[in-house]
Order: C-alpha cells, then sequence, then structure tokens
C-alpha cells in the first residue's frame, strides 16, 4: 500500500487486482475508484486534489458555498 497525497493506492485483491484509490482511513466500498495501473491511480488522485483545492479556493474567495460535494468530483474523475 502506498500513501499519496492523503489518499491510499493499493491492489484490491477482490476487485480483479485493480489499483483502488481511497483517502485514507475510509472503508466504504462506495467511496474508492478503481484503476488499471499506479500511474493513472497517481493521475486520478492528482485530478481530486486539484479540483478540490480549487473548491476551497472559491469558497475562501467568494464567501460562498459551492453546490458540489466529493460524490460528484469522483464522477467526474472517473468518467461516470
Amino acid at each position: 500500500m502506498e500513501n499519496y497525497k492523503g489518499y491510499e493506492l493499493f491492489i484490491d485483491a477482490a476487485y480483479y487486482d485493480m489499483i483502488c484509490v481511497r483517502k485514507v482511513g475510509d472503508t466504504d466500498f462506495n467511496d474508492t475508484i478503481h484503476v488499471s495501473t499506479l500511474q493513472e491511480a497517481i493521475e486520478t488522485v492528482d485530478e481530486i486534489t486539484a479540483l478540490t483545492d480549487y473548491m476551497d479556493w472559491y469558497k475562501n474567495k467568494y464567501g460562498g458555498v459551492i453546490m458540489l460535494s466529493d460524490y460528484w468530483i469522483k464522477e467526474f474523475v472517473s468518467g461516470r
């Protein structure tokens, strides 16, 4: 298992030996993303963190609430 920017990257034997991406300490299967390669997992985490960093910047700059949750970020990143 490898930690990268607050996310765990590991081989999920129960899911066709794909690489699993999830936040450190999270155990809910619905909060995971599965990808084929470690490089793809790293790119996925980079996309997620870029989007969440932008959301934090926007909220701090404009003092508003963004109607976008972590769920929709994962949906966008996984291409569903």
